[in-house]
């Protein structure tokens, strides 16, 4: 009985003896120089999106990793992503949704320096899709600002929408009526423009032109009462 005892204290302590080795060669491996370089690799990994729209007006995105080098593995949703000789590209489940940001964690994989280590975090935004963009009225008017398929404003309610396409159509509609020509004025008319326009030169005158006429006035006044004088 004590043989027995004996021998399964030797089996769990050989088992963690050989254990040991195992766990203190991995923290060997991931010195801070392999760590670099295991982090140099995982930037090497491109991402990249792609919008999709199905002729029933389903919309979703797309995300792929281009370039994902050897050694490294992206996890996202329980899903873990290796390299694989001969795929370049690998597009990462499930579709995804506009207008949010998602986080894709790329670690060391197993068999290489730093195991299971964070090696890099890629946040990617989606564009944020209009979904007003694929309304009957947007396919008159696809200029309209809140047609526009990423339009990044708020759009409060479908009234609202609609409030703002009306004034849009009547701001449309007045550039296009017709401006009235100006009616042609008559030479007195520009004549007192003209006067109004140039007072600094045109009151002067007017005094100087007065003043002369009225001194030919008196002028002639006065040779006038002279000329009688003289006859009498």
């Amino acid at each position: 009985m004590k043989i027995n005892r004996m021998s399964k204290l030797i089996l769990i302590i050989a088992l963690f003896l050989i254990a040991i080795p195992k766990v203190d060669a991995a923290r060997i491996l991931c010195t801070t120089s392999n760590y670099s370089d295991m982090k140099a690799k995982a930037y090497k990994t491109n991402f990249s999106y792609e919008f999709i729209q199905t002729e029933d007006n389903d919309y979703y995105f797309e995300i792929y990793a281009t370039g994902l080098p050897e050694g490294v593995e992206i996890s996202y949703g329980g899903i873990t992503y290796s390299y694989k000789e001969g795929k370049n590209v690998i597009q990462l489940l499930p579709r995804f949704e506009g207008g949010k940001t998602y986080s894709f964690n790329l670690y060391a994989a197993t068999g290489y320096p730093c195991v299971g280590e964070l090696l890099y975090t890629k946040k990617i935004t989606l564009p944020k899709f209009n979904t007003y963009s694929l309304y009957r009225e947007c396919v008159e008017y696809e200029e309209f600002p809140l047609c526009h398929k990423w339009y990044k404003g708020e759009i409060k309610s479908y009234d609202d929408f609609h409030k703002k396409l009306d004034a849009y159509i009547k701001s449309l509609e007045k550039e296009d009526k017709p401006q009235e020509q100006p009616k042609e004025k008559n030479i007195f008319e520009k004549i007192i423009e003209f006067y109004v326009n140039n007072l600094v030169i045109t009151v002067p005158l007017t005094i100087i032109v007065a003043g002369g006429i009225v001194f030919i006035v008196i002028r002639k006044i006065y040779l006038k009462k002279n000329r009688v004088k003289i006859d009498i």
